[in-house]
């Protein structure tokens, strides 16, 4: 699991004008859409077996 700010943290290195206001909005279309789990507190957020399904397809899309 990583939280939000972490994941803002790591985006910033390859992205650095995505905000931590754009990644919070993402996070949320994902959460809302069944591809993140949000957990409160400190424990931050993980992929559930449709978000990494999507990002499987997403990958072997792009390496095509």
């Amino acid at each position: 699991p990583m939280g939000r700010y972490g994941l803002f943290h790591a985006l910033e290195r390859e992205r650095p004008d995505v905000t931590e206001y754009q990644v919070r909005k993402v996070l949320d279309f994902l959460v809302q859409n069944g591809y993140v789990l949000s957990h409160r507190g400190r424990s931050g957020c993980s992929l559930t077996p449709q978000g990494e399904a999507f990002l499987l397809k997403a990958h072997e899309a792009r390496s095509r």
